[in-house]
């Protein structure tokens, strides 16, 4: 699901995500049991985990139920939801992935 600038296309940013997918999984097998949404902010070379219910909430009433809805889904099918936000071209686009388990 992309949100924001380019909604109707989304981006490949399977290379963004290889290069801090150490640091993904990091995040979430640090906060594994919270179940959260992990973000990668491009511009900011971060990625946090937040807790689902309140990142869900800051999202734009337009995008919030379609991203409950996947949120959901991902957690039933024991998989992550990632969020990569690219702030230079305003977009925001989701992952799912399976977990990994260490």
């Amino acid at each position: 699901m992309a949100l924001g600038g380019e909604e109707s296309s989304m981006r490949d940013y399977s290379s963004e995500i290889d290069s801090h997918w150490a640091t993904i999984e990091r995040a979430w097998n640090d906060h594994a049991d919270k179940l959260p949404i992990i973000e990668c902010d491009l511009a900011k070379g971060q990625v946090i985990a937040y807790p689902a219910k309140e990142y869900i909430g800051d999202l734009s009433d337009r995008t919030r139920q379609e991203t409950q809805r996947c949120y959901d889904r991902a957690v039933r099918e024991g998989s992550m939801m990632l969020f990569i936000r690219d702030s230079d071209n305003r977009i925001l686009q989701s992952y799912v992935f399976r977990r990994t388990k260490r």
